[in-house]
């Protein structure tokens, strides 16, 4: 402790002004890690929505769970063994633009702005110099960050399931198909490598029954495919 207060005490005014920045800044940094590596995150950010997207889509699933869809997108229930979701795809993804000011963007300007600014006063360098330079670099830093977030939201949309991809796959019903479209029933079936559950209709003059094999022939509406039963 001594040792920490005697160091404090050698700081100027402006270096000390530094120091206070940068080290709850780091600190929150380090936490903002720890949490996101423990998946305590959630991608959340104080602008006012997330980092990977603004959109919600929100739907009951069979176990009629209430989820939360943010991609920003028609929501597949992939199989109920594993209790994820994903994108039914068929809108255009749209690019969510460079969003530097986010709190982990903040948190490292303030982080970097500060230990920059506190190394180069150390080198005898005067005030304004520093204080330029300091600012370049923390703003560098948020840009940084925003980029990464934008280039994992990339990753994360094109790992989205297409349901335009399922046409001519076969597949099971898992809830009943009424027969003439009269009403939407649910259909396992893998897409792109992915075991999906997802509303399916049908022109067929009889209900397709849970169990049954079916094959997908085309869509109705984005979220929704159209199936025969499989002769």
């Amino acid at each position: 402790m001594q040792v920490i207060q005697d160091w404090w005490g050698a700081l100027s005014l402006l270096e000390q002004i530094f120091a206070a920045v940068a080290i709850p800044a780091t600190l929150l940094l380090l936490l903002q890690t720890i949490m996101l590596l423990f998946g305590l995150g959630h991608g959340h950010d104080a602008d006012g929505g997330h980092d990977f997207d603004h959109d919600h889509d929100h739907g009951f699933d069979h176990d009629h769970d209430f989820d939360h869809d943010h991609d920003g997108a028609f929501g597949a229930h992939i199989s109920h063994d594993h209790g994820e979701h994903a994108d039914h795809g068929g809108h255009e993804s749209h690019d969510p633009g460079l969003r530097m000011f986010t709190v982990r963007g903040i948190v490292a300007f303030f982080a970097i702005f500060g230990w920059m600014g506190l190394a180069l006063l150390q080198g005898d360098m005067s005030a304004l110099p520093v204080i330029a330079i300091a600012l370049v670099a923390g703003i560098a830093s948020m840009a940084l960050i925003a980029f990464v977030i934008r280039a994992a939201t990339k990753l994360q949309r094109n790992g989205a399931v297409d349901l335009a991809n399922a046409v001519g796959h076969s597949g099971s019903v898992y809830i009943r198909v009424p027969a003439s479209r009269k009403a939407s029933g649910k259909v396992n079936l893998t897409v792109q490598e992915r075991l999906i559950e997802a509303d399916a209709v049908t022109d067929e003059t009889g209900d397709l029954l849970p169990g049954g094999e079916v094959v997908v022939v085309g869509l109705t509406s984005p979220n929704t495919l159209l199936v025969v039963g499989k002769k």
